[in-house]
């Protein structure tokens, strides 16, 4: 299994329609970092195809979201479709800091705002939150890559 495959959720049959390089280039960017996101990826489902951006995310959530706005606004300029937008935290979970501002439900990202939470969309879409180790513990239960 290749390392991008450790991001990918197992939902379905895929392809790497944009690998980082690819988005890069289609967004014409110098820098590795800002302004894209890491993968748009496009999923064989039964009965429609189910097309899905995923940042792959080591530091902060709040840049991780800049970036997928950005990417998703993007290609929908292009003229792409987007479905899901997915979030994929390298460590075990949200930092101290970022629980303070955010929570994860069912693998929904929200906001928090005093006694209630709003939820993370973009571009209506709502914005889900895996580690690593959902990933693994998916592709287990599925038998997918292993």
């Amino acid at each position: 299994m290749m390392e991008s495959e450790w991001y990918i959720p197992p939902l379905d049959r895929y392809s790497i329609v944009f690998a980082p390089n690819d988005l890069r280039r289609m967004f014409r960017s110098r820098d590795r970092i800002k302004g894209h996101a890491d993968y748009y990826i496009h999923f064989e489902a039964r009965y429609r195809c189910v097309y899905v951006v995923i940042e792959v995310e080591g530091s902060k959530i709040g840049k991780a979201l800049r970036q997928l706005e950005s990417t998703v606004r993007r290609l929908k300029r292009n003229g792409r479709e987007v479905d899901r937008i997915m979030i994929v935290l390298k460590r075990s979970s949200l930092t101290k800091y970022e629980q303070r501002i955010y929570v994860v439900r069912d693998n929904k990202l929200y906001e928090k705002r005093g006694t209630t939470v709003k939820p993370i969309l973009i571009d209506g879409i709502h914005v889900e939150v895996y580690t690593v180790r959902d990933i693994r513990r998916l592709r287990r239960l599925l038998g997918v890559g292993i």
